[in-house]
């Protein structure tokens, strides 16, 4: 009798062959690009391509091995139509997008409407802020002057009282 894994133990397990999947192609590829670097043959590593040089015949380059495949029946058609990629079997046909464009000017207009209003705010808070402690600033001087001058007068009664 067969007993299911449980889907904890089902997910580990595929995580853990995702995994291995993934450093062998690295792993490959990391190879290829030493080996074509001592022989300096290619400027590019490739881990997957797959050609169609002539009609029923394919040629396959899979981790540094090159398949050749014939085929004895025609079962459907795969085309390139711009930025389609046609399916055809029997007569259905899937559509693949091969790029696929998203409109998103209102977003941006609204990003920019909304930088412009915080940009003047900004600089208006910035000119409010100059004036404010151009003012401060004024007061500060004029509190300055006085004060050495209200100093200079109690330091010259002070020497004048000393020297007298």
């Amino acid at each position: 009798m067969l007993v299911w894994l449980e889907k904890s133990d089902a997910l580990i397990i595929g995580r853990g062959l995702l995994t291995l999947a993934l450093i062998i192609v690295f792993g490959v590829a990391a190879a290829e690009s030493q080996l074509l670097e001592l022989t300096q043959q290619h400027d590019f590593v490739q881990v997957f391509n797959i050609q169609q040089p002539t009609a029923g015949v394919y040629r396959a380059y899979v981790f540094g091995k090159q398949l050749n495949f014939n085929s004895a029946v025609t079962a459907g058609a795969i085309t390139s139509a711009g930025r389609d990629v046609i399916i055809g079997i029997g007569d259905r046909q899937l559509t693949i997008p091969t790029a696929i464009t998203v409109d998103i000017t209102e977003e941006i207009n609204v990003a920019q409407y909304w930088c412009r209003l915080w940009y003047n705010q900004f600089l208006a808070e910035a000119w409010k802020t100059k004036q404010e402690f151009a003012e401060l600033l004024a007061v500060f001087g004029l509190w300055l002057q006085t004060s050495f001058k209200l100093a200079a007068a109690v330091w010259a009664e002070i020497i004048a009282g000393i020297v007298n």
